[in-house]
């Protein structure tokens, strides 16, 4: 299996921390968050792993090689210009030439990506979203509707207030398990998920969501307080 690990951004809501290295070399348990990633693939049996770069790419190259000395093989794309989610995928498209993960640069867990995989099989799935329960307001995130298959029917970016009353606050962990012929589906060019691929995709294709199991953890650093709580308490199991 091969994944897509993306570490582009510039992570500015984590200034001044990212002044001089991208958000997914902050440390967490004195390991960068990226790490920590690769490690989590390792042990799931994924060793071919790409990395978008764009923002001090090369703090991420000197730090993890090749991959060699994770146990991996690490394959970069650099960006001239960021793609988004969506474009830095099909910039890949020749690297995935079979169905592959997806996993935010930003994001912690230690969830079973084979349980993930063999859920996805048995749904005919295009693509298998991982999603998670929140407490406080989705329109802070996404909007997330699925029927009783676990089938994903609609999905609405940063949405208004005013569509959000006495919906269920599922929102999107950032992890993907994508069919290959996905990359189809994807202009060249700049393009995101959560705006322009998504809303389309669930009206043309079986898209599911792998809600985050209660034995299984996931933390998100986007935000300085979430990094720094994060930091104070995280210890790798």
């Amino acid at each position: 299996m091969k994944a897509l690990i993306l570490a582009a951004g510039f992570g500015k809501r984590l200034l001044p921390l990212t002044k001089d290295k991208p958000k997914a070399m902050l440390k967490i348990d004195n390991k960068p968050i990226i790490e920590h990633t690769i490690n989590w693939l390792n042990k799931n049996n994924i060793l071919d792993i790409a990395i978008n770069l764009h923002y001090k790419p090369q703090v991420i190259i000197e730090y993890l090689g090749d991959g060699s000395k994770f146990g991996v093989n690490i394959t970069y794309s650099h960006e001239e210009e960021i793609l988004g989610t969506a474009g830095a995928v099909k910039l890949l498209q020749n690297y995935l030439d079979e169905d592959f993960f997806i996993i935010y640069g930003d994001i912690l867990t230690n969830i079973d990506l084979n349980e993930f995989k063999q859920f996805h099989n048995s749904n005919n799935s295009f693509l298998t979203m991982c999603t998670r329960t929140k407490s406080q307001d989705v329109r802070y995130s996404n909007l997330i509707e699925i029927n009783e298959k676990n089938q994903i029917v609609n999905y609405i970016e940063k949405p208004d207030i005013s569509i959000t009353k006495d919906k269920p606050n599922i929102a999107n962990c950032g992890i993907y398990y994508c069919n290959k012929e996905l990359l189809n589906n994807i202009p060249k060019g700049f393009s995101d998920f959560s705006y322009d691929i998504f809303p389309k995709l669930i009206k043309q294709k079986n898209v599911f969501c792998y809600h985050l199991p209660k034995n299984n953890y996931w933390h998100e650093i986007g935000r300085l307080e979430k990094y720094n709580k994060l930091k104070s308490s995280f210890i790798s199991p």
